[in-house]
């Protein structure tokens, strides 16, 4: 290897296959939606069109309907599709960010879903000598207020979410036995990809870290995975835990 190679790595499942399906799912039906509500006021709306449709009494309830339409199909769909997208972007800044920072001691995940019938995908794993690090990635812009674990105008809080995930990965580890030992703790990380991103941390969260991701040369995220102790696992745990998560994912 010459010294100009960088040593990236190891990329278990790529990025965007449960992202991407979800989105584009919503795209489908909400196009459709958007396009027939639009077409429709256009057909009524201009009289000297001569596909001009005359609906007289029928008009005004016509426009009602058609708008009606349009906003279910862009509320329901269009602005989830652009939300999941964004997603999607904010987790390809994680693994640009950290597969060439990483080598290939280090085991990467990526938008997978187990077989254990909970509804969400974990958005990252990696499994190294020093742990294992369950990551939930934000790609969200402007001010957030965080207090401990609660994150105010989110339905769903991406800390509970990841250490919800985390509790998933070592519940998996201990029902198929794989270490000779109890499970050690998995540890939980939301990342947040966005640089207009402005936490306001009212109080720091337990049991999850927090990491604001600037660009693409942030070494955020690898000098935390590297302030763990290197023997935490042997390498041939790293590798069957590797293969029992690999194991256990759903297919996409």
């Amino acid at each position: 290897m010459t010294s100009n190679q960088k040593v990236t790595i190891q990329i278990v499942t790529d990025i965007g296959p449960f992202l991407k399906k979800k989105a584009y799912s919503k795209l489908k039906k909400g196009v459709p939606l958007i396009l027939i509500s639009y077409i429709f006021v256009y057909f009524i709306g201009l009289d000297y069109s001569p596909f001009h449709l005359d609906l007289e009494n029928l008009t005004a309830p016509s426009y009602f309907i058609a708008g009606v339409v349009f906003t279910y199909g862009l509320l329901q769909f269009m602005v989830p599709y652009k939300y999941l997208m964004s997603g999607l972007h904010g987790e390809r800044k994680v693994v640009n960010n950290i597969s060439t920072k990483l080598g290939k001691a280090h085991f990467l995940f990526n938008d997978i879903r187990f077989k254990d019938g909970i509804v969400g995908n974990i958005d990252h794993i990696i499994v190294n000598e020093r742990g294992i690090f369950v990551i939930e990635t934000k790609n969200i812009e402007g001010k957030v207020i965080i207090n401990e674990n609660y994150w105010l105008g989110f339905k769903s809080s991406p800390c509970i979410q990841a250490i919800n995930n985390a509790k998933r990965v070592r519940l998996l580890l201990e029902k198929e036995k794989v270490l000779d030992r109890e499970v050690p703790r998995v540890n939980a990380i939301v990342i947040l990809t966005n640089p207009k991103v402005k936490p306001n941390y009212q109080k720091l969260p337990t049991d999850c870290k927090i990491i604001e991701m600037k660009d693409e040369a942030d070494t955020s995220l690898k000098d935390y995975i590297l302030s763990f102790d290197p023997t935490f696992f042997t390498f041939d745990e790293v590798l069957k835990i590797v293969n029992c998560i690999d194991f256990a994912k759903l297919d996409t």
